[in-house]
């Protein structure tokens, strides 16, 4: 059996990463939720998610977007209400 695909989830809200995190595990997503963007990049090498969702919640979030592209191609999915 294959494994699951690693989703890492990082959004400050609570309700939104468990809402998330909810819908990505009934989907069959081996989920790690983070609600501290500024621990992200770290996470990359430790975790090697397939994916990242990502909420920008300010201007600082880009900078953590800008870094975590330079360090990984993995693929990013960007949630904003607005910056």
């Amino acid at each position: 059996m294959n494994e699951p695909q690693r989703i890492l989830v990082v959004d400050n809200d609570q309700d939104m990463s468990k809402f998330l995190n909810c819908i990505l595990e009934q989907e069959g997503y081996d989920t790690i939720v983070m609600t501290d963007a500024d621990s992200a990049p770290d996470m990359l090498d430790d975790i090697s998610p397939d994916l990242v969702v990502m909420e920008l919640d300010d201007e600082d979030d880009l900078d953590i977007l800008d870094l975590m592209r330079g360090q990984s191609d993995v693929p990013i999915i960007v949630l904003s209400t607005d910056i």
